[in-house]
């Protein structure tokens, strides 16, 4: 009878040390996880690297186009075949002008940065194409513009 109850003693005792030492590894592991997510770096979002929508494309322009709020300022723009056109994002939301038709842009697929831009930056697009080119800010469907280019 002793035998049994110490049988039973030290099953119990060994199932409760088993416990507590997954307890502390799970502790430990989760400790761990918050220390090396608190030390990792902040993503600085001023420097875009590498910049494949051409965000940091400094490049003479022939004409630029704000993005403020709901509207591209100019709406209608015209320039020749080659010349460059800059969209700078002065508002406080992202922006991304992007050929027509929405959400495909397939009329004019290069024109187009493949993501929204930022907040105080700026995409450039040469037009290479001759046509009347309109767009729409992918993001603010409802946000139109034409670039002809001649």
């Amino acid at each position: 009878m002793i035998e049994k109850r110490n049988n039973i003693f030290s099953t119990n005792f060994v199932f409760f040390m088993t416990s507590k030492i997954i307890a502390i590894l799970i502790v430990i592991i989760a400790l761990g996880a918050g220390i090396a997510f608190l030390l990792k770096p902040a993503k600085d979002d001023s420097v875009l690297t590498p910049d494949p929508a051409g965000f940091l494309d400094n490049s003479p322009v022939a004409v630029t186009v704000v993005m403020d709020g709901e509207k591209f300022i100019p709406e209608m723009v015209t320039i020749k075949k080659g010349e460059k056109v800059r969209w700078i994002n002065q508002d406080t939301n992202q922006h991304w002008p992007a050929s027509d038709l929405h959400p495909t842009h397939a009329i004019y697929p290069e024109f187009d940065p493949l993501e929204g831009v930022p907040p105080g930056k700026s995409w450039t697009f040469a037009f290479t194409k001759i046509g009347t080119w309109k767009y729409h800010d992918h993001l603010h469907p409802l946000t139109r513009g034409v670039i002809e280019v001649k």
